[in-house]
């Protein structure tokens, strides 16, 4: 961690696209915390308010059924949750939140979870087709899946990641970033001038 006297960390070409302010001219309303909605998690049922309490969010929204991106958006983020370390679960935590509510049930959500072997402090989890809708209009997200002939559904993919303690919030394409890359913007965005860049 620096003080305001240390020089801050070098910002990667890579990294500066996404952390360059937009002109403010460009700018639409800003979020400040999570709408606070209740989750049914494959340890139980909770609210969004809990489940983050002071630490920063790495946000999937996916489906349990898609054979497209969110398995290998998945395997990214263990990635990712492999290179924060002990930050899982202390003061950063992934919610997988599941978009299709009609279907995925808390046996769905649990085998998800067991099936990718997914660590304590990240969480898999449904709500209902209102609090999704009501979620998804405050990222200004539209999410438009294609099913195929077998059921299975292929959309594209965001992660969303933030602090409602910092009041930062950022939205990136999974499918576009490197582990790293996605490691490193969620500290800037989490920690704020705390961030040091990793030697």
């Amino acid at each position: 961690m620096f003080s305001p006297d240390d020089t801050p960390p070098v910002i990667s070409p890579e990294l500066r696209h996404f952390a360059t302010p937009t002109a403010i001219g460009d700018r639409e309303p800003v979020i400040d915390e999570l709408v606070d909605i209740p989750l049914q998690t494959h340890i139980g049922p909770t609210r969004m308010s809990k489940l983050m309490g002071n630490k920063g969010i790495i946000l999937q929204l996916f489906y349990t059924r898609c054979t497209g991106v969110c398995p290998g958006t998945t395997a990214m983020l263990k990635t990712v949750a492999q290179q924060l370390g002990k930050r899982i679960g202390n003061d950063i935590i992934i919610l997988s939140l599941s978009l299709d509510s009609d279907r995925d049930a808390l046996n769905d959500i649990k085998r998800y979870a067991a099936l990718h072997r997914l660590p304590k402090g990240w969480y898999t989890a449904t709500c209902s087709k209102g609090d999704m809708a009501m979620l998804l209009k405050q990222l200004r997200l539209a999410v438009t899946p294609s099913k195929g002939r077998d059921g299975t559904i292929k959309h594209a993919s965001q992660i969303v990641y933030g602090s409602n303690v910092s009041g930062r919030w950022r939205m990136i394409n999974a499918e576009l970033p490197k582990p790293e890359l996605i490691r490193d913007m969620v500290e800037m965005t989490v920690d704020g001038l705390k961030y040091k860049k990793r030697r």
